[in-house]
């Protein structure tokens, strides 16, 4: 009847035919020009607001007027059907939106929502499944309504017991259920599902659970992963015997302590765990300084530099460390402070040796004849003893960076070069050979030439020389006198000797080679 006019009989029913003929002409036209609009009829606003022009209450208007009040009345019930029949087209379509959202939201979320329930005879059902169960259990929801123990079917045997009593604690004291547990699908892949729900109890005893239940396994695999990661980082931590680890909290109190830490600093883990950093192993000078450090780490994320510290052991010696800081994040989400300090006193003990040697070999070197010097590979001078003042006349200053091949006799450069190659191949050997002082004239040295390796782990050469001029001139007089006079300087019978097989042999080697012997007789000379 939307929209459609009312009939006269509709209106005014068997009181009609006794109805005036006015009335009657009014009634018609009244509804011949109304029609119904939106549930709304505008013939009750026309009738209300069409003057009838009869005023006087007597019984016979009172009469007349019956059938079109009748009408007025059948009117407004007819509108107030459609304002109710509107209202429920309204609501209707507003639960099937509602229900179309929840049945989207149900499709997309990223798991299932399930409603399950227990009663009290202890069996239990599932009265609701959405639609992602196939991906999840990879069966449908039809099938997990009508029987719940498909469900239980898939649950690992390990996780079963603890599944069933989260869910009866829940029931019993109705506090939110959660759980997590593994699942064996049909087809062989194994999943680990976290469900989290609220109880609500019925009438006759038995307990709803409204559920949301997620796949959690790249989430667990990713914490097996974390746990694996933190059991090899403590492995590792505790089998290194010479880095000591310290963990600390925002309060500055032990977290986690390594067994190198207890070999350094003497205090067992026992002792040190829930300790204030600065009563364990920070000098009284360093306190403030170092709690305000570590403070401002948590506040800012400023790391605190590595470096150098002086710390303290239990018994209350001195220890020097090479100490690193780092902040971490643990698996609750607080922040801890890790400390890697690094025993430094096999090294201050080294250095100090070395300081040691280097301060004997330096009075040493400064103190002798002898001249020490430290060459690069291609002979350059980084080291000059200050003897080399005393034997050649020049400063150490004025040979560093000096190519020595400058400096020596051009007849002796050659054999020089050679033995150079040698010790480069690290053959050491001894060579004697002529250098120019800085006044210009040549002294003999004698040099032994080895590969060391240097600070910066370079090989370099080291050479020790000697002045062994005066040894050389020795050594020349002898074989001038063994071959010469003593009285007249001239040469005697075993030079002649000498000159004369040199010359026989020369002669038989060259065909055309001639020579003659001139004999002199100086007996006269010698007895006067």
């Amino acid at each position: 009847m939307d929209n459609q006019p009312f009939s006269s009989r509709q209106i005014i029913g068997k009181d009609w035919e006794s109805t005036p003929a006015s009335i009657q002409e009014l009634v018609e036209f009244l509804l011949a020009n109304v029609a119904l609009s939106a549930g709304e009829s505008r013939l009750i606003q026309c009738l209300e607001a069409t003057p009838i022009g009869i005023v006087t209450a007597t019984a016979e208007t009172s009469q007349l007027l019956a059938p079109l009040n009748w009408a007025i009345h059948q009117a407004k019930l007819y509108r107030q059907v459609q304002l109710e029949l509107t209202e429920r087209r309204r609501v209707e379509g507003a639960l099937r939106e509602s229900e179309a959202r929840f049945q989207n939201m149900t499709a997309n979320v990223p798991g299932v929502i399930c409603r399950y329930l227990l009663r009290r005879d202890g069996t239990d059902a599932i009265l609701y499944m959405s639609p992602g169960c196939d991906r999840l259990w990879e069966v449908e929801a039809q099938a997990m309504m009508e029987d719940v123990n498909i469900l239980w079917q898939m649950i690992c045997a390990e996780d079963l017991s603890a599944l069933h009593e989260s869910i009866l604690e829940s029931a019993l004291t109705l506090q939110p259920w959660s759980s997590h547990w593994r699942i064996t699908t049909p087809s062989g892949q194994t999943k680990w599902l976290e469900g989290a729900g609220q109880p609500v109890s019925q009438p006759n005893g038995d307990v709803i659970w409204d559920s949301l239940i997620l796949d959690v396994s790249d989430r667990k695999q990713a914490e097996a992963a974390l746990k694996a990661s933190e059991r090899r980082f403590r492995t590792l931590l505790e089998s290194i015997p010479k880095i000591a680890v310290q963990g600390y909290s925002r309060e500055q109190r032990v977290v986690y302590w390594n067994q190198a830490s207890t070999q350094l600093y003497g205090y067992s883990q026992a002792e040190a765990l829930g300790q204030r950093l600065e009563d364990l192993i920070l000098p009284q000078e360093l306190r403030e300084v170092m709690v305000d450090k570590v403070r401002c780490s948590f506040e800012q994320g400023q790391v605190i530099p590595a470096g150098e510290l002086y710390l303290k052991r239990k018994d209350g010696s001195g220890v020097l460390v090479y100490s690193s800081h780092m902040l971490l994040t643990n698996p609750e989400g607080e922040e801890e402070m890790y400390c890697a300090d690094i025993d430094l006193s096999d090294r201050q003990q080294a250095e100090a040796a070395l300081r040691k040697s280097e301060a004997r070999y330096r009075l040493l070197a400064e103190n002798m004849n002898d001249l020490v010097c430290l060459h690069d590979r291609d002979g350059r001078y980084l080291y000059v003893s200050p003897s080399c003042e005393a034997l050649l006349g020049y400063c150490h200053d004025e040979l560093l960076g000096q190519d020595p091949y400058s400096f020596f006799h051009p007849e002796d450069c050659q054999r020089i070069y050679q033995e150079h190659l040698a010790a480069l191949r690290g053959k050491p050997g001894s060579i004697t050979y002529r250098m120019r002082q800085k006044s210009g004239s040549y002294i003999w040295f004698e040099t032994l030439t080895k590969l060391i390796t240097g600070s910066n782990s370079q090989a370099i050469l080291q050479t020790t020389s000697r002045d062994v001029t005066e040894r050389i001139q020795i050594q020349n007089q002898l074989e001038h006198d063994a071959l010469h006079d003593e009285l007249t300087g001239l040469p005697n019978r075993t030079l002649l000797m000498e000159r004369l097989q040199l010359a026989i042999a020369r002669a038989k080697g060259i065909p055309n080679h001639d020579f003659a012997v001139l004999f002199c007789d100086f007996r006269p000379f010698q007895d006067n």
